[in-house]
């Protein structure tokens, strides 16, 4: 059975202000970030503001990818570039691929519900 956990907006906004946190402390110059389609494009905007950088539509300009989560790891090695941070909000135990920043790992049944999702997951076999 899966397990749901629902990310809230005042939880989006927290998990941001973590993130830009980490992000700074990591030392790394970023000028531009570049959300994931979907649920990346979110973070990335706010991101964008609060860290005072461009958004941008372009993985190859960007020093920052951002994701909301790592579940297979499937996606994020396509975006493992020179140079670049790749970040997220949560991994599932076991992803193959680690993004270099993350808040939170959660465990591999645990669907998670972010606030621009609708609550049911879709029919998909991966997590």
């Amino acid at each position: 059975m899966v397990k749901k956990e629902y990310v809230s907006w005042e939880d989006f906004e927290n998990l941001c202000q973590e993130l830009a946190k980490r992000i700074k402390n990591s030392g790394k110059q970023i000028k531009r970030v570049y959300g994931i389609p979907r649920g990346g494009l979110p973070i990335a905007v706010r991101l964008s503001h609060i860290l005072d950088i461009d958004l941008t539509l372009d993985p190859y300009m960007a020093e920052l990818i951002v994701d909301d989560v790592s579940d297979t790891g499937g996606t994020i090695p396509r975006f493992f570039h020179k140079g670049q941070i790749v970040a997220c909000f949560h991994i599932k135990k076991n992803t193959e691929h680690v993004p270099d920043i993350w808040i939170k790992e959660i465990e591999r049944d645990t669907w998670i519900v972010y606030p621009w999702e609708e609550s049911e997951e879709p029919d998909r076999k991966d997590y």
